[in-house]
């Protein structure tokens, strides 16, 4: 399985989103956010509207014509395969094989099997999990910022 790097970035933008604005009526704006997360600027705002329509972010209005964005409502308790699902657009892990081949003939049944267990395995990630995650690295001294983007 390979996910897009839209994905990557998508994370990083949401987890940002949740740093700066959790809890907050205030929103962050997409230039913070893009520079933040090391995202470039025209795609942080192609995934922050696509992450807008599935109510992952919401927009909102700062000094009246700034465009912030903030958490969806409940987005927390989101898993990583829901992110995927939005990002990527379907929710077929394996999408990039073709099954008609031999390959998925003769190990279709393992591929299933496979399938699911990945599927379960990121439905049980949820972006507090990953939030709480950073905050255990960073107290251990294993988080380095120079390598690795907010998120």
């Amino acid at each position: 399985m390979q996910l897009k790097r839209d994905t990557d970035y998508a994370l990083r933008l949401l987890l940002c989103a949740a740093k700066q604005t959790c809890g907050k009526t205030s929103g962050i704006s997409l230039q913070d956010l893009s520079k933040e997360t090391m995202v470039p600027t025209t795609i942080a705002k192609r995934l922050c509207l696509k992450m807008t329509d599935a109510n992952l972010l919401r927009a909102a209005t700062h000094s009246g014509k700034t465009k912030c964005y903030l958490l969806g409502k409940g987005v927390m308790k989101k898993t990583l395969y829901d992110v995927i699902c939005v990002v990527e657009e379907h929710n077929d892990i394996f999408a990039v094989f073709d099954r008609s081949t031999e390959l998925f003939s003769s190990g279709g049944t393992y591929f299933q099997i496979v399938e699911q267990q990945m599927e379960s395995a990121l439905n049980k990630v949820t972006l507090q999990q990953l939030i709480g995650k950073r905050k255990q690295l960073q107290k251990a001294g294993l988080h380095n910022k120079k390598h690795t983007p907010i998120v």
